[in-house]
C-alpha cells in the first residue's frame, strides 16, 4: 500500500511526536513538523514505517490467524485487509478467528524467540486493548505503554506509586535516578546503586526482566524520572527495591530504540515495606 505524503507524515509525528521516558523515537521527519494524531494502524502501515512505530495511544485492528503459547507470552499471527505480521503479548485466552485490537505497540526487527527457536523478520511486542475480544492477561505482566526511556521509558513508564520520595541509597556507587541521569556520560560503564519502586516489570524479553523504576526524583517532562534495569529476577509492581549493575549510555538495541541510561544484568534486593 503506498501512502500519500500527508498520510506518512500524519503516521510518524503521532508515532514520534510522544515523550520517550522507556523504547523511544529518537529522530524526526525530515521537515521536523509535527501533525495531528490518528488512532488506528493497518498492518501495511507499520511494515512500512517499522522504524518509527513506538507509541502509546495507536491501536491495531486485526484477527487471529495463528497462535503459540509459551510460558510468558502468547504469539499471534495476525491478518487485516493489508497482510498479516506476527505479535506477541503478555500470555493471553485467544481462540483463531478471534478479533483483537493491540496498543502500546513496539516493533522488532529480527527477532529469535528461543523458546519457539524461531527468528521473526518483523514482530510486534503490544497488550490487548480494551476493545479486544481476547481476554486480557494480568496488569502486573502488561507490556509498558512506550517500552524504552529511555526501552524508551519504559521497554516506558506508569506514575510514581503514592508514598513520594524513595529514600536514597547509602554507600558506594549510590545515586537517585536524577543523579544518574545528570552525570550520565561521567558515570557510563561505571557501577552504579539505585533504591527506588517498581511501576513496570516485563518479562523474558531478549533473554531477560526489563524494570522499570522510580524514586521520586526527576520529572516526566525532563525524561530524567524513570530508569530501565535488566535483570534475571523477578518482582511486582510497587516493590521497593536496590538495584546494583553498570551503567550503559544511549545503548541502541536497533529499530530506532535507545536507552539514554540503562543499567544491565542487575542484583536486586527486595526491600520490605516500612
Amino acid at each position: 500500500m503506498i501512502l500519500s505524503r500527508t498520510k506518512l507524515l500524519l503516521v510518524i509525528s503521532l508515532l514520534c511526536g510522544i515523550a520517550i521516558v522507556a523504547l523511544g523515537c529518537k529522530g524526526e521527519t525530515k521537515e521536523g513538523k509535527s501533525a495531528p494524531s490518528s488512532t488506528a494502524l493497518t498492518i501495511a502501515m507499520i511494515k512500512e514505517n517499522y522504524k518509527t512505530v513506538d507509541a502509546q495511544d495507536v491501536v491495531l485492528k486485526a484477527s487471529i490467524a495463528e497462535f503459540k503459547d509459551v510460558t510468558s507470552y502468547t504469539y499471534l499471527n495476525l491478518k487485516d485487509s493489508t497482510g498479516r505480521i506476527w505479535a506477541a503479548i503478555p500470555k493471553t485466552s485467544v481462540e483463531i478467528g478471534d478479533e483483537i485490537e493491540l496498543a502500546n505497540i513496539i516493533v522488532m526487527k529480527d527477532f529469535h524467540s528461543r523458546v519457539l527457536d524461531k527468528t521473526f523478520a518483523t514482530i510486534l511486542f503490544a497488550v490487548p486493548s480494551k476493545g479486544s475480544s481476547a481476554h486480557r492477561p494480568p496488569s502486573h505482566v502488561e507490556m509498558p505503554a512506550r517500552i524504552i526511556t529511555g526501552m524508551p521509558s519504559g521497554m516506558m513508564s506508569g506514575p510514581m506509586p503514592q508514598n513520594t520520595r524513595v529514600i536514597k541509597a547509602t554507600g558506594d556507587h549510590a545515586y537517585t535516578i536524577e543523579e544518574i541521569y545528570a552525570r550520565k556520560k561521567a558515570l557510563a560503564k561505571s557501577p552504579v546503586k539505585v533504591r527506588a519502586k517498581v511501576v513496570k516489570f516485563l518479562p523474558n524479553i531478549m533473554g531477560k526482566n526489563w524494570i522499570h523504576i522510580q524514586d521520586g526524583t526527576g520529572s516526566a517532562e525532563k525524561m530524567n524520572n524513570d530508569l530501565t534495569v535488566t535483570t534475571i529476577e523477578t518482582v511486582d509492581v510497587g516493590d521497593e527495591i536496590i538495584v546494583q549493575g553498570t551503567l550503559s549510555v544511549d545503548k541502541d538495541l536497533g529499530s530506532g530504540h535507545v536507552f539514554a541510561a540503562l543499567i544491565e544484568d542487575v542484583s536486586v534486593e527486595k526491600l520490605k515495606n516500612e
